[in-house]
């Protein structure tokens, strides 16, 4: 009888769905080999209705990146922070095409469920921040 099991399993780069795999499998592997598993084990995908996104990683030497920064630092008058979420969405599609890509966004709490909220105070500094890169010439 086969015992379904689950996990999962971030990827930050340079890791990819493909190298993760590859882990999953050598790992299986040695385990096998070592007398620790005997049993058929089969490494597949939990099925999605969407592909997988692939991870990435923002290219602060981008000159997009710097202005971006800068006048997001002018604006917030503190250095913005950059760190890996734990998520994915349409900026990793992006990404997987080569251009740069910077997720903000106002702070709140409790995102995508059904008592999420946002600081008006911080949407108020999105507003400000969005209307200075709106009037900087990129040119």
């Amino acid at each position: 009888s086969s015992t379904p099991r689950s996990s999962t399993q971030n990827t930050v780069p340079p890791q990819t769905t493909e190298s993760v795999y590859k882990e999953i499998e050598n790992a299986i592997a040695k385990e096998r080999k070592n007398g620790k598993i005997s049993a058929e084990v089969f490494v597949e995908p939990i099925p999605r209705l969407t592909p997988f996104c692939e991870p990435y990683v923002i290219d602060r030497k981008s000159s997009f990146v710097k202005i971006v920064s800068g006048i997001l630092e002018n604006t917030l008058k503190e250095k913005p922070v950059f760190y890996y979420r734990r998520s994915v969405g349409d900026e990793n599609r992006v990404a997987q095409l080569g251009i740069p890509v910077l997720t903000i966004g106002p702070a709140g709490g409790n995102a995508h469920e059904a008592n999420e909220w946002v600081s008006k105070k911080s949407l108020l500094v999105l507003e400000k921040f969005l209307s200075n890169l709106i009037l900087y010439n990129f040119n």
